[in-house]
């Protein structure tokens, strides 16, 4: 009883969605599900794993409708696809769905996930105050670029840079307002272990968000921005695009279709061991 009870978020969801494809298209949900699995086509192709017909596709699936049944509030077509995939890389079924469900009730998780200010406040906070500190060539940069946005939220500068904010009841005028617009997006890359991130790269991230807490995620936001600084010197829309938060025309065409394409844009981070020793020091000081 106690062992059926642990299995039936993964396999009675899975034996519904098989049993009511038509039911599960008909409405906001059943969309939601739709787009999920287009998603997934996307999910670390060079593995051969996750796709239609490999042998952790519909693992993936059970695992994300799982998770949408277990927190209904949370759309299944969110982000949460490649973190599920990442932890069916190393665990079974089961275990990776209390896994999946205790990493996203963590503070930052949990706030990129429902949109929560204050938690998303402290995190934009801290990335912006270690970017003043390590890179301030570059947050001068960003901040230059934020005062041209509040002050002419016509231009299509500011549009891109407003566009999929989570801080849009923050005032015009908040002189750090694009440069966190930016910001939200960037964590739920990293947070979600999104394809945009080599697996591995995800792995070792998460592997030390065990032990150290969700710092970690802030110090490979920071590293990030380090590893592609001399890229970001550039207009708002081409901040935007070498950072891969904004979709071009093509790809928003190709997502309205149901078309994804099999090989995924990555950012440039190098070599796995320089990238995470270079997230190791953006959390330093001069004196450590």
């Amino acid at each position: 009883n106690q062992k059926r009870k642990r299995k039936w978020p993964i396999e009675a969801i899975a034996k519904f969605s098989a049993m009511h494809p038509d039911a599960l298209e008909a409405d906001a949900g059943g969309r939601a599900f739709l787009r999920l699995r287009r998603a997934i086509r996307s999910v670390y192709p060079e593995l051969s794993l996750f796709q239609l017909d490999e042998p952790l596709h519909a693992p993936l699936l059970d695992l994300c409708m799982a998770y949408a049944a277990y927190r209904p509030n949370v759309s299944c077509d969110n982000g949460i696809h490649s973190l599920a995939a990442l932890l069916l890389l190393h665990l079974p079924a089961q275990t990776a769905f209390i896994a999946l469900a205790n990493l996203l009730n963590r503070p930052l998780p949990f706030a990129l996930l429902v949109g929560e200010s204050t938690a998303l406040g402290a995190a934009n906070k801290l990335i912006l105050d270690a970017l003043s500190y390590k890179f301030p060539s570059l947050h001068a940069h960003l901040v230059t670029l934020s005062n041209r946005c509040s002050s002419s939220s016509t231009t299509s500068t500011a549009s891109v840079f407003s566009a999929g904010s989570l801080a849009s009841n923050r005032s015009a005028t908040d002189p750090d307002f694009a440069a966190r617009a930016i910001l939200a997006p960037l964590l739920h890359h990293i947070v979600s272990a999104s394809s945009i991130l080599d697996a591995e790269v995800a792995s070792r991230v998460f592997d030390i968000m065990v032990f150290e807490g969700d710092a970690i995620f802030v110090r490979t936001a920071v590293a990030v921005f380090a590893k592609l600084e001399i890229r970001l010197y550039g207009s708002a829309a081409e901040v935007m695009s070498e950072l891969m938060l904004a979709p071009s025309n093509d790809e928003e065409a190709d997502r309205e279709k149901g078309r994804t394409k099999d090989v995924v844009q990555r950012w440039s981070l190098g070599d796995v061991d320089s990238f995470v020793h270079l997230i190791r020091e953006v959390g330093k000081v001069d004196d450590d």
